[in-house]
């Protein structure tokens, strides 16, 4: 007598296994006039888990229902029991939860579907979960493994060697005789088109003359401002991209290599070269060194510092660029003549 057949003639074959302090036990089921199932169950303590499986026959690729439930006669489940009895893989079987796991009663329920493309008898192996007793001490609660009959979705005499294609082999390839032209065509166009994007870059680029080093640097500041950086309590952020704007604002007006120098070292150069008066250059130096303080010095100013620092920021572009550039004096000598002159 087949599975199936010994199934539906209404027998129930029961596998029962007795262990201390536990009891467990798999039975062939048929829920609610459904399909025949497995089922196995296990007890430790006051704790019983039951699994099971439907149907206990399928093809190929056919989902399964693994339905786990754990009742404690009362006591609160954890509902993350199932997290780590249950991964991506069960053996052979792909696992997917069908819904999340919930208290249906007294017992904690969890419902998963199970999709496999082995054949023959897959084995899906012993599920275990780990409680705590009323002792608070570790408490594991295992089932054995199950058997199902997967069935192959190809006839008892289909041979896979015998399979053929739906088409014959197409030819996609050009004779050889055409390839020479072909090359030639496909290099001329690509060509034609590499020197059209050159064509139009190099045109676009004469027509758009560079954007001024105070409104660039302006532009900066107003992008900066509307990210909104120091509501965010992204304070230090916000000051090391605030001296990056006036410092590279200050090495296209004035040439001075501000990005590559520390502070001290800028404000020195800024001095000696005299290509930013006085008055900005204390400007500067308060703006810089309250930066430095919040980058190096873990200082946390409040909003309304930042703003005084954006304001003094943009108050030292638009001020500095409104000064004409003086070109350096031929008659003066440079520092180095003056030390060779010594």
């Amino acid at each position: 007598m087949s599975p199936r057949a010994f199934a539906s003639a209404g027998l129930t074959v029961v596998l029962l296994a007795v262990a201390i302090p536990s009891t467990m036990a798999m039975a062939f089921t048929r829920p609610d006039d459904g399909p025949v199932g497995l089922s196995v169950s296990t007890t430790v303590g006051d704790a019983t888990m039951l699994v099971k499986v439907s149907p206990a026959f399928c093809s190929v690729g056919e989902p399964l229902t693994l339905t786990i439930s754990i009742n404690r006669q009362g006591r609160a489940i954890p509902l993350e029991t199932f997290a780590g009895a249950l991964g991506g893989d069960l053996g052979d079987f792909h696992v997917e939860p069908m819904e999340p796991p919930a208290m249906v009663g007294d017992a904690l329920v969890g419902r998963y579907r199970l999709t496999t493309f082995a054949s023959g008898t897959v084995t899906i192996p012993p599920i275990v979960v780990e409680l705590r007793d009323a002792n608070g001490l570790p408490q594991r609660l295992g089932t054995t493994e199950l058997s199902v009959e997967v069935t192959s979705v190809l006839g008892e005499n289909d041979d896979p060697a015998t399979f053929r294609d739906i088409k014959g082999e197409l030819d996609l390839l050009p004779k050889p005789s055409r390839w020479p032209l072909v090359t030639a065509i496909s290099a001329g166009v690509i060509g034609l088109g590499l020197l059209g994007t050159w064509a139009l870059l190099t045109i676009r680029r004469r027509r758009t003359p560079p954007l001024a080093a105070d409104l660039l640097a302006l532009s900066e500041l107003d992008a900066l401002e509307r990210e909104g950086l120091p509501k965010a309590h992204r304070v230090q952020e916000f000051h090391v991209r605030l001296t990056d704007v006036v410092r590279g604002y200050i090495e296209r007006r004035f040439a001075i290599r501000a990005p590559e120098l520390t502070t001290q070292e800028f404000l020195r150069e800024a001095k000696g070269s005299h290509a930013i008066e006085e008055r900005h250059q204390a400007m500067l130096a308060s703006l810089l060194t309250s930066a430095d303080m919040v980058k190096f010095a873990g200082v946390r100013p409040d909003g309304r510092v930042c703003e005084e620092s954006m304001t003094t920021a943009r108050r030292f572009v638009v001020e500095s660029a409104a000064v004409p550039q003086q070109a350096p004096s031929s008659a003066a000598p440079s520092t180095a003549s003056a030390e060779a002159a010594r």
